[in-house]
């Protein structure tokens, strides 16, 4: 059989073959000037997104804020896949505490003291059951102390140091401040107990002697961490704070120097489920989530970083060295807890309401002075 063949030589089957590939070469360099667009990547998912609303003492600013809330954000995404902002709030306690009862929808709220706690137990915001929690639904501690200037050039060493002549004191407003609250008592509590120069077990002789330290007080402010930062920019020449205020100050390269007083008040600082708000916000399992979190020995150890006295025994056992432990290291408790302290101190001072921890104020309403 003949292969049959046109006039330029080659055969037929084959002369097509070259002419469609001329052609498809041809079609191809047509295209070099005008390059066929990429491909666009695929939208990225958007991924579902909450807001959780969390409000704190001013002391736990930068515990929350700077490492224990991201982490926690970085944790849920990893776990649920889901986004997880948060809209925090930090001011004293004692106000915070008021706006939560005057209709602030916090989710979580981490306070400076448990008596604020009960205000809104008795408020019906919180359950009364919280104490059900992990270490009684306390999350951190701390100690009442004083700071001084670098080489404590007034010879500050004890609470009755603090009650001379021309001593110039930087302290928060216990009216609005938790922390105000805990520095009062420890202040009443050392009088108390023997050990601030003045007559032991005698509540009128220590509430004189409270009065006496407050008429020294020069700058007032309204939370633990403003009057802490007063200091620093120059007022007074002894701040009473907590022992935590102190330590992240040492973090960020201050020189102040810390005072232990032989008597104090040992300060713990609760967290708790706004469960009404949690739910209607649709954030519930996000904040129990965040709550069971800041008990974990990973939010203990950033406790302890940021000087906060950690609650969980390893931790503790491990930063021993970092929290010395005053000579009379008491409780509220000790002094018959806070019904007591209403009515032996923070009435009679004006402080408190006569109704006790658990008393509501109204919104709007003002507070006994």
């Amino acid at each position: 059989m003949r292969l049959s063949v046109d006039r330029s030589g080659f055969p037929r089957a084959r002369r097509w073959s070259i002419a469609s590939t001329a052609l498809a070469l041809l079609a191809v360099a047509s295209n070099c000037g005008e390059p066929t667009p990429p491909t666009p990547p695929p939208a990225p998912v958007a991924r579902e997104t909450s807001t959780l609303e969390f409000g704190a003492f001013s002391a736990a600013r930068e515990a929350f804020a700077t490492r224990l809330l991201p982490a926690f954000g970085q944790q849920w995404l990893r776990s649920r896949g889901r986004e997880l902002r948060f809209h925090e709030r930090y001011e004293g306690s004692e106000s915070l505490t008021r706006a939560i009862v005057g209709g602030l929808q916090l989710d979580v709220a981490v306070l400076a003291l448990d008596r604020d706690v009960e205000r809104l137990v008795a408020a019906g915001i919180v359950d009364a059951a919280w104490r059900d929690a992990p270490n009684h639904g306390i999350v951190s501690r701390s100690i009442v102390v004083l700071a001084v200037r670098k080489g404590n050039p007034h010879a500050i060493h004890d609470w009755a140091d603090l009650a001379l002549p021309g001593v110039r004191i930087a302290m928060a407003d216990p009216a609005t401040s938790g922390g105000g609250i805990w520095f009062v008592c420890a202040i009443y509590g050392a009088a108390l107990r023997g050990h601030a120069g003045v007559t032991a077990k005698d509540p009128a002789v220590a509430r004189a002697f409270v009065q006496r330290v407050l008429a020294n007080v020069v700058e007032r402010k309204g939370s633990a961490d403003e009057s802490f930062k007063s200091f620093q920019s120059g007022a007074g020449d002894v701040a009473i704070t907590y022992e935590s205020q102190l330590a992240f100050a040492w973090l960020s390269g201050h020189d102040e120097e810390r005072v232990i007083p032989v008597s104090t008040a040992l300060v713990e600082n609760p967290a708790v489920l706004l469960a009404r708000n949690a739910d209607a916000h649709k954030v519930r399992a996000a904040a129990e989530g965040l709550l069971a979190f800041l008990w974990t020995t990973e939010a203990q150890k950033v406790i302890a970083f940021c000087g906060l006295r950690p609650v969980n025994d390893a931790v503790a056992a491990d930063t021993l060295q970092q929290f010395p432990a005053p000579q009379d290291l008491w409780t509220i408790e000790d002094l018959g807890g806070w019904n007591q302290l209403n009515r032996d101190l923070l009435v009679p001072a004006g402080f408190a309401t006569d109704a006790g921890p658990g008393s509501v104020e109204k919104p709007g309403e003002p507070r006994a002075r």
